[in-house]
């Protein structure tokens, strides 16, 4: 098995199994294509690193390989049962600490914050809208709260629903010609930390406004354009990725593409620890929730942070080329803000795999997923 190194979206040096990542593409001698979805290590009886690797191929077929030294063996037997694995800690080649950016901050000592909240903290480092998506009461909303306390800045929290009206977000003139000012020109303007609290709920009108507050330096308030702030910090709160209800939120909008584009997401689970604090009881009594999905933050050498930033702007690329190929995009588009913010998050500490997951699939059918991946690797 060799490496597809011209169209795989994490650079990887050729025969070097140390550099295979979770998301890494190759390809057999059939010409197939094949993901790997989890990675595990082990040591030999003699002392040898081992890695076992689970791929997947477009139709769902799943093998395990095994690697040792450099070689990457090609006798692989079909996986008949999967068994859970860890995660591993992805391995670089060159493994230096990423110079803090002045915005980037960590959670305050003695706190306890979701597991998610670093790679929330990360995406916040590049001023990227965010979007915390999870079921009702996981601390979406006190996520935000404790970003605007660790980041020094005030607090705007504002709930959406069908009839919320622009002049809520904007503001207006009184009878006595007074201006009316919100939560929203407060933040935009002095800088804050903004939540746009049930956003998926929000009528379509009021978007093209929010559209304009996030993507513009400068937005028109009523008593003129006002210049956004450099820290003004945008965070939304929902249970859909915005594509409509579901059978436990059927009240939820179906949010156009060009504002689910502006935002990076971030999948928000349940975390025990928060519960067990709020509640006072043990953690040991919340055994049966399971673990939130985390991401973990990579520590890339400017060199391998630079290579990796531009590994994601070409698979993406490569992505949007398929999806306009195919004439179809009326259940998944990707824009070209997905690059900028895609790459912003890479240089902040998240993995390609992340990134594309926070920017391009953003929650999507895993089958549309496979079937778009498979596409941009054969373009």
């Amino acid at each position: 098995m060799t490496t597809a190194t011209a169209t795989a979206p994490v650079a990887i040096a050729e025969q070097n199994w140390k550099n295979y990542e979770l998301g890494t593409f190759v390809r057999g001698h059939d010409g197939k294509v094949w993901r790997i979805v989890e990675i595990s290590t082990r040591r030999s009886q003699r002392g040898y690193q081992v890695r076992e690797f689970i791929l997947r191929n477009e139709k769902g077929r799943e093998i395990r390989k095994t690697s040792r030294g450099i070689t990457l063996l090609v006798s692989g037997r079909r996986v008949r049962r999967r068994r859970k694995v860890a995660p591993v800690k992805q391995v670089l080649p060159v493994a230096q600490p990423v110079a803090q950016e002045p915005q980037q901050v960590e959670a305050k000592a003695g706190t306890i914050r979701h597991a998610q909240y670093p790679a929330l903290l990360a995406a916040l480092a590049g001023r990227n809208s965010t979007w915390l998506v999870g079921p009702k009461g996981t601390g979406k909303s006190t996520a935000a709260a404790n970003v605007a306390e660790d980041l020094g800045l005030k607090f705007y929290p504002i709930s959406f629903g069908a009839q919320t009206s622009e002049a809520k977000l904007l503001g207006y003139n009184d009878a006595t010609g007074k201006v009316v000012r919100t939560p929203l020109r407060e933040a935009f303007e002095h800088g804050g930390v903004v939540l746009f609290d049930e956003l998926d709920g929000a009528s379509p009108g009021v978007l093209v406004v929010l559209n304009a507050c996030l993507a513009n330096d400068t937005v028109g308030f009523p008593d003129g354009p006002v210049k956004k702030h450099p820290n003004f910090v945008a965070i939304a709160g929902a249970n859909t990725y915005g594509r409509g209800g579901n059978r436990a939120y059927n009240g939820r909008q179906q949010i156009d593409d060009a504002t689910l584009d502006r935002f990076a997401f971030l999948k928000w689970d349940t975390d025990a620890r928060i519960i067990a604090a709020k509640a006072g009881v043990p953690l040991s009594a919340l055994s049966a929730i399971p673990a939130p999905s985390a991401i973990r933050l990579v520590k890339y050498s400017p060199e391998a942070r630079e290579e990796a930033a531009t590994s994601f702007a070409t698979f993406t690329a490569k992505i949007i080329a398929a999806i306009a190929k195919s004439g179809d995009s009326s259940r998944f588009d990707v824009g070209s803000r997905s690059i900028i913010i895609g790459v912003s998050l890479v240089r902040h500490g998240y993995s390609v795999v992340d990134a594309l997951d926070a920017c391009v699939w953003r929650g999507i059918d895993e089958s549309i997923k496979v079937r778009v991946e498979a596409a941009a690797l054969a373009a």
